[in-house]
């Protein structure tokens, strides 16, 4: 009767301990396909952040700035070469 007693408990053990391995490596997944989906995301957002950082720095842009905000393209005397 005892060696029955122990052989259930060290099954009941052996369960246990393999339903929480496998809800540990669920959670792990879900957390693994998150990181993926944000990265996507984050990769995405880097590109379209590119794009425009390269629209807004293109001198087309910059001269129509220039031209809302009233401004001119610079006289000879006015532009200064810097040494490099």
């Amino acid at each position: 009767m005892k060696k029955l007693a122990i052989l259930i408990a060290l099954v009941f053990l052996i369960l246990s301990i393999h339903l929480v391995v496998r809800v540990e490596l669920t959670a792990l997944s879900y957390r693994r396909t998150n990181a993926v989906l944000l990265e996507r995301k984050l990769e995405e957002e880097n590109r379209r952040l590119k794009s425009e950082l390269g629209r807004l720095k293109s001198r087309r842009n910059l001269e129509k700035l220039g031209k809302r905000l009233g401004l001119c393209p610079p006289r000879e005397d006015q532009i200064v070469f810097v040494g490099r």
